[in-house]
């Protein structure tokens, strides 16, 4: 009964780490106008929602490094995803 409740937990975390990656991936890859604001400061480009909370003045390497980040999470979740899946089914079919 415990076990089920930490492999439950397990992929509730697994679940909210791929969340989090696909809104990252989401968000780097929408291009949002904005035009240019001579009383801000704030130049003509693509925001991403970071930028945007940030309050950066100009597009950064925001976009790039979400990007990254979203792809190397997903890839930790398939790696734990892969990981919990193949240890079940290696204790199951033990002789």
């Amino acid at each position: 009964m415990n076990l089920k409740r930490i492999s439950i937990n397990k992929f509730i975390y697994i679940f909210l780490l791929f969340l989090c990656s696909l809104l990252l991936f989401i968000d780097a890859n929408t291009f949002s106008l904005y035009p240019a604001d001579n009383v801000t400061g704030r130049e003509y480009g693509c925001y991403t929602v970071i930028e945007n909370l940030i309050g950066t003045k100009s597009p950064s390497v925001i976009r790039q490094i979400e990007l990254i980040g979203a792809i190397l999470i997903f890839v930790i979740c398939l790696v734990f995803t892969f990981k919990m899946v193949f240890r079940n089914s290696l204790k199951s079919h033990k002789c």
